[in-house]
């Protein structure tokens, strides 16, 4: 029996900005410091998949693989440029290098800062973003 969430990837949207409260913007985060972060907090992953997606500028960009992670007291002491004590327990990815998309794979149909979750293999076959959560609902029931 296969595990279907084995291959699941979280797909999130990344802004090109820079926090107030980091010297470095989110796209360094993610592609020089190779983590990324979110709240300990009701609706946001306790456990997260072992793949998270990278989308901005209307499509997919990157995809990596979750070394590790770890809920941490303060970002600051993993990513030095974040200030100290303004992100506390969150949950802290250290992520592989990334691999690119062999096609455009454009958002589709979903809001702008939404998180949504896919099957691996979807995010290659599929024409949107969106198509490719679909089917993975599909898939899921």
């Amino acid at each position: 029996m296969e595990n279907k969430e084995s291959n699941m990837v979280w797909v999130v949207s990344l802004n090109s900005g820079t926090p107030s409260w980091s010297k470095i913007p989110w796209r360094d985060i993610v592609y020089k410091k190779e983590h990324y972060f979110y709240p300990s907090a009701p609706h946001w992953p306790k456990i997260p998949y072992n793949y998270i997606a990278f989308r901005y500028d209307g499509r997919l960009q990157s995809v990596h693989h979750i070394k590790k992670y770890e809920l941490v007291e303060d970002v600051h002491k993993h990513i030095p440029e974040i200030r100290r004590k303004k992100l506390r327990d969150h949950y802290l990815l250290w992520l592989d290098e990334g691999f690119e998309p062999r096609k455009v794979l454009p958002n589709g149909n979903i809001w702008s800062n939404g998180r949504i979750k896919c099957m691996l293999d979807t995010l290659f076959t599929s024409k949107t973003i969106k198509e490719a959560s679909e089917i993975t609902k599909k898939r899921l029931k």
